[in-house]
């Protein structure tokens, strides 16, 4: 099907371009076997280390798990937390005055800030919302360098419009590297800014972009590429070297003919055309590596369009996967939704972690039968919420499920296309949507843990369209068909919209912290969606060249109803630690320290957009401190901590988040904010330390 080959050659200095490009569409997706990486260096090896004075990952580390060993900012004195430094980017137009407290940033053209900063040596890292990088002093935020990637020389024709969501940077080798928007992978000195190296991985005009933070580990660069969707390129996770950015290997999501999974590709029973070449399954967020096994190991996207394809379970989407991060060669896989209609796929991060639990393991019994049995032992695990509230707990060498898996039997629809798997698994651990409380969702009687919707959480379809009219009817939908609320993979057809559950659990980075062994998870309770068919004749091939989406969507919710959920799950225990339904929409993500807080963002109480951060007990979810409210911005990016001379710093960047603003609006369906308040309220672009005042 899609060959891609690395084309490389020197420009002036030390900067190099590699170009991977396609070469053929009837060739099979490369997957190079190349000898195993060399001897990993002593620096390289820390960095499956947890976080300390540094925070050199995305992740803090190369597993993903977001947690520092600084005990400076303890219980004791994290209610003294006081603001150390701010520094306003300007990356948006600032139309509100700076307040006493906090500098105001707010634009129409403003995107969202949700990146996760890094910092060595002193110096803080940031990607921005226009994919621009900023190095600042880690003690008194001043600006040390900033890059701005030069696109109007690249290729005049790529436009970024108003920026959005980009995940952050990450060091290694003396570099910055950093994934942008138009598909290119890049590496800046780190300390000069300087560009080294730029390598294309797809043509933008393809519909290839970069979501996801790269993740350095070995000598490599390992990133994913993401816009499916949009009926882009299918999704690839390849390996750069970090010296010239020379691809090493390439892995594609969805199999080529004649590889193992593709025959669960079809065109039949009313299926629309789905070539391999536009199979979907974008990745959203960084990898993890479990060292000990020399694994690579990520979540996969849906398949597109997300209906009318015909029957098959779409490997290797919606999946956990791990490779050799050497070779890139598949290790195994565990499919986590089967012929996906829902958008279903797995945007969070996975963590690895090692720890004791019961696993399932075979031993004889006395009379000297084989019986499986629950011993518990130390594992290396790999964890990932789904969008569906529940946690995948699977052992990383062999992507075995650590926990009960129950085979749920789903409705069928024989319409032409439809094709839904009769069985889903899902996970038996806590749902962190639901609450005995009745504030979330609630599950589907015998339903081996089925979500539903519920129509306490919408409004009348004719208002999305903004068109208000407090008269109208859920009937009333844009073609008359009815709406029906149902629980999550319930297939829909042509006559009618099935509303399930959304996106509630969507790229808020989680957290995992050994001391409480507990999993810490952030989203959105309330959202849901509903989907109406579009048949094989009807759908359209998109300008990127594959059909994308093609689905009918309407979304209905009652702005400035959805509320949050912020979890830990205990994971030897599959108890909760702390289970919370916020006021607000959770979309930060969080961090752990070795003195057993939990730093999180908030976007703001009553629905302000004045975002704040926020310090609770890891191990009960008390809160212990919040800071002083940041006018106009929502604090809707992960934060860190690392300590420069003696002083521990808790820092992030605050500026709104892509997802949902849960804000009230003056006219649904628009961006939310405020009755008479600017455009956009909770976008910005302030980056935010805060430490213990003398230490």
């Amino acid at each position: 099907m899609l060959e891609l080959r690395p084309v490389r050659w020197a420009l002036s200095g030390a900067m190099a371009v590699v170009c991977v490009f396609a070469l053929s569409a009837t060739t099979a997706l490369a997957r190079s076997s190349k000898p195993a990486a060399p001897k990993i260096s002593a620096a390289d090896q820390a960095l499956v280390n947890y976080a300390g004075t540094n925070w050199l990952e995305n992740g803090g580390d190369v597993e993903n798990d977001r947690y520092s060993t600084l005990t400076q900012i303890s219980k004791s004195n994290v209610g003294s937390l006081g603001l150390a430094w701010q520094n306003n980017l300007n990356v948006c137009a600032a139309t509100i005055p700076v307040t006493s407290s906090f500098q105001g940033t707010n634009s129409s053209s403003c995107g969202s800030e949700e990146a996760t900063p890094v910092e060595a040596n002193g110096l803080l890292y940031i990607q921005t919302n226009t994919d621009g990088v900023f190095a600042l002093n880690a003690t008194s935020g001043a600006l040390v360098w900033h890059w701005v990637p030069p696109y109007s020389t690249w290729d005049p024709g790529f436009s970024l419009g108003s920026g959005g969501r980009q995940p952050g940077v990450t060091l290694g080798a003396g570099k910055v590297f950093v994934a942008l928007a138009d598909g290119s992978l890049v590496a800046l000195d780190q300390a000069t800014g300087a560009l080294v190296w730029r390598t294309i991985t797809g043509p933008w005009q393809k519909g290839i972009r970069l979501s996801a933070a790269p993740l350095y580990y070995n000598g490599m660069i390992i990133e994913p590429t993401s816009g499916g969707d949009s009926g882009s390129i299918s999704a690839t996770v390849s390996a750069y070297s970090a010296i010239d950015g020379a691809v090493l290997w390439t892995w594609g999501v969805i199999p080529q003919a004649g590889q193992p999974g593709s025959n669960t590709w079809s065109t039949a029973n009313g299926g629309a055309y789905t070539s391999n070449v536009y199979g979907g399954g974008a990745l959203w967020q960084t990898p993890a590596i479990d060292a000990k096994d020399n694994l690579v190991i990520f979540g996969t996207g849906n398949p597109v369009p997300w209906n009318t394809r015909g029957p098959g379970k779409n490997l290797y989407t919606d999946s956990l996967v791990a490779l050799d991060y050497r070779t890139g060669q598949l290790k195994w896989y565990y499919q986590t939704v089967h012929h996906d209609l829902w958008d279903s796929d797995l945007p969070n991060n996975v963590i690895v972690f090692t720890t004791k639990m019961k696993v399932p393991t075979t031993v004889k019994n006395k009379k000297g039968k084989k019986v499986t049995k629950k011993v518990l032992q130390k594992v290396t695990a790999v964890g990932d919420v789904a969008k569906y509230g529940w946690t995948w707990l699977l052992n990383a060498a062999t992507g075995k499920p650590l926990t009960k898996v129950d085979q749920a039997k789903v409705p069928q629809d024989p319409a032409s296309g439809v094709n839904n798997s009769p069985t889903q698994p899902i996970p038996q651990t806590p749902n962190t949507l639901v609450f005995s409380s009745g504030g979330g969702f609630s599950l589907l009687k015998n339903g081996d843990g089925r979500v539903c919707s519920s129509s306490k959480f919408w409004i009348s379809p004719n208002d999305v369209w903004n068109n208000p009219d407090p008269g109208t009817t859920l009937g009333n939908t844009p073609d008359g068909h009815p709406v029906v609320f149902g629980c999550d993979f319930q297939p829909y057809d042509t006559s009618q919209w099935i509303v399930t559950p959304f996106e509630n659990m969507d790229w808020p980075s989680s957290s995992y912290d050994p001391q409480t062994q507990g999993f810490v998870t952030c989203g959105d309770i309330g959202r849901e969606y509903g989907h109406e068919q579009i048949p094989a004749a009807s759908q359209v091939v998109t300008r990127d060249g594959g059909i994308g989406s093609g689905v009918l969507s309407l979304g209905g919710n009652i702005p400035g109803t959805n509320t949050g959920t912020f979890s830990s799950l205990n994971v030897a225990t599959n108890k909760w630690e702390f289970h919370q339904n916020w006021s607000q929409i959770c979309f930060s993500g969080s961090a752990d320290t070795a003195s057993g807080i939990t730093f999180v963002g908030q976007l703001g109480a009553g629905g302000s957009g004045n975002g704040y951060l926020e310090a609770v007990d890891s191990k009960t979810g008390q809160e212990l401190w919040q800071s002083p409210p940041m006018p106009n911005v929502e604090v809707s990016a992960p934060p860190i901590t690392y300590m420069v001379n003696g002083v521990q710093y808790v820092a992030g960047i605050a500026g709104g988040e892509s997802h949902e603003n849960p804000i009230p609006s003056a006219a649904p369906g628009t961006k939310a904010q405020p009755a008479g308040t600017a455009p956009n309220t909770g976008f910005g672009s302030i980056v935010y330390a805060f430490a213990v005042p003398g230490t």
